[in-house]
């Protein structure tokens, strides 16, 4: 039978060439579960397909999920494409596979390319594939357009002053700094970001021009912190005592400054990004001059995104306790900062938080909040929670994320049964079977039965048999080979 003429082929088409990590991964550990067999059956089949114009973007797109060395000549065929985002597709997906036999067609490519995102994805490639040839190539590359970059905008690219403000100006810049600062005295560059930075930072705020100069001198010092000289953390350091010691008490969201030219008030969108920077800053160079400010700021907290959030990690990087991220999931006014605090907490792997973590599992109203969450907003803060429960794999988790299986957000609900599977409880696959039956979402539906299909557990069956009969073409795919699965077949 000819690829994609069943149901089967097509769901597995859709998942190898999704955007969705979860998606292609499962995917790809799903088919390759069927044997080697089935593996080159998929993949002759998606070569095949690359010939067929409406075929060709997901096709490449499944093979270098996949990772089959097979693909890497109909791919690199494929670089030769007319369409740009064919092109593109084709280079990411040799990037993914990293057959060095790749490098001179890439090369080839990207030197003819003439769309700018099609060339991103072909350099992309070259720097995951490596070795010699492809490093000299993309070396000579960045060489060549960091200095037509810094010729077209100044004409001096040796003036330090110049590629300073470069850096300062524009990510990309601070990648090639990075690649070649070898042709530019460190020396010279590191003395001309003090000087550019210790600029008294009170004098800045009167216009929206100053305030983007402060920014600058933040950025600065932070660079000069990134390039080894302790001067950036001190300048940081500098800043940071400013805004604690300026916080209007009256409405803990404004900073008040004194400045030349009088009293200035910050709100949260002016001085949020800024304390972030500080923060993230201090935490890298691992300052514990830096603690008593940070804790201040911390008390001090912004509704503004993820201000708390980073003050909490650097605290966390400097000192090595969560308490701080667990007071910011706890405590802080904004959803996004509580999210990452969450998150953070399930990577560290430190149980303490357990309780805070099963409170904002279950969070559901805004009361504590700041203006800036609403309660749409809220699932991402139990999202979050769910899957950090899941990396403590504690048991006292469990009964509180079977209840989540039925949270009004899909994406949560997924989450805890990834992490009720993480656990590996006795009543997964009873909870899991009980939730897939009254589901009505189909992508949830979807996540239950693959789940349940892992645990290999015949008390799954009654309910993926009734999943055979959903009126969704993939929920049917996915139980049956769920229960293929189960049974061992």
């Amino acid at each position: 039978m000819a690829f994609l003429q069943t149901d089967d082929d097509r769901v597995t088409l859709e998942d190898l060439s999704s955007r969705s990590d979860y998606a292609s991964s499962d995917a790809v550990a799903e088919l390759r579960g069927r044997g080697d067999q089935e593996v080159s059956r998929v993949v002759n089949g998606l070569i095949r397909s690359l010939e067929n114009p409406k075929m060709a973007y997901e096709a490449a797109q499944a093979l270098g999920a996949i990772g089959d060395p097979r693909a890497v000549g109909p791919l690199i065929m494929l670089l030769k494409h007319k369409e740009w985002n064919i092109r593109g597709v084709a280079a990411e997906s040799l990037g993914l596979i990293k057959d060095p036999t790749a490098v001179d067609p890439l090369i080839s490519c990207y030197s003819e390319e003439v769309e700018a995102q099609a060339g991103g994805s072909e350099f992309e490639a070259l720097q995951s594939i490596g070795g010699n040839e492809a490093t000299a190539f993309l070396n000579k590359t960045r060489d060549e357009e960091f200095a037509s970059e810094l010729d077209r905008i100044g004409k001096g690219a040796a003036r330090p002053a110049l590629v300073i403000d470069s850096i300062l100006r524009d990510k990309r810049f601070r990648d090639f700094f990075e690649a070649f600062r070898h042709k530019y005295d460190q020396k010279v560059v590191v003395e001309y970001l003090y000087e550019f930075a210790k600029s008294k930072i009170s004098l800045a705020y009167r216009e929206d021009r100053q305030k983007a100069d402060l920014l600058k001198r933040t950025q600065a010092a932070r660079e000069i912190g990134l390039l080894g000289d302790k001067r950036g953390a001190q300048l940081l350091l500098e800043q940071a005592r400013v805004f604690t010691n300026n916080f209007n008490e009256r409405c803990p969201d404004q900073v008040l400054l004194e400045t030349q030219d009088g009293p200035c008030t910050l709100h949260p969108g002016e001085y949020g990004p800024l304390v972030g920077e500080i923060a993230f800053a201090l935490g890298e160079s691992k300052d514990k001059s830096a603690v008593k400010p940070l804790k201040r700021l911390l008390m001090q907290e912004s509704t503004y995104d993820t201000v708390g959030y980073r003050i909490a990690e650097a605290l966390w990087r400097i000192e090595g306790t969560a308490e701080y991220l667990i007071h910011v999931l706890n405590k802080d006014q904004s959803h996004t900062a509580r999210s990452a605090a969450a998150k953070r907490l399930g990577e560290i792997g430190d149980k303490r938080a357990l309780d805070s973590l099963v409170a904002a599992l279950k969070l559901n109203t805004v009361s504590g909040l700041g203006e800036y969450t609403s309660a749409s907003t809220l699932w991402q803060v139990r999202h979050a929670a769910a899957s950090a429960l899941g990396a403590l794999a504690d048991d006292r988790a469990v009964t509180p994320l079977i209840a989540a299986l039925k949270d009004e957000d899909h994406f949560t609900r997924i989450a805890s049964a990834r992490a009720l599977v993480g656990i590996a409880h006795s009543r997964v696959v009873e909870s899991l079977a009980a939730a897939l039956t009254t589901e009505k979402n189909d992508f949830v539906k979807e996540n239950f039965i693959k789940l349940l299909g892992m645990q290999g557990n015949r008390a799954a069956e009654p309910a993926l048999m009734a999943a055979l009969k959903d009126g969704n073409i993939r929920v049917r795919v996915y139980a049956r080979r769920a229960l293929k699965k189960i049974r061992g077949e």
